[in-house]
């Protein structure tokens, strides 16, 4: 038996310029609402600041997330 030994889960981060560009609209358009609504409320609050790191945010996540949205949810 070769068994290979269970490490950290690794994760890809891909770059999505849709995502960078339009960051949570992009995240609308998607259907993931609940993600759009608080990177809006993030970047209200932080007075745009946090333009740039929701932008770079939403790019490298985009994809894991749409993954996590698109699977079938466990029922309780």
């Amino acid at each position: 038996m070769n068994k290979k030994p269970a490490g950290p889960a690794k994760t890809k981060l891909d770059w999505d310029w849709k995502a960078f560009i339009l960051g949570p609209i992009y995240y609308a358009m998607n259907g993931m609402w609940k993600h759009a609504l608080v990177m809006v409320v993030v970047l209200f609050l932080g007075g745009f600041i946090m333009f740039i790191p929701i932008a770079v945010f939403s790019a490298l996540r985009f994809q894991e997330d749409l993954q996590d949205f698109h699977k079938p949810q466990k029922k309780k």
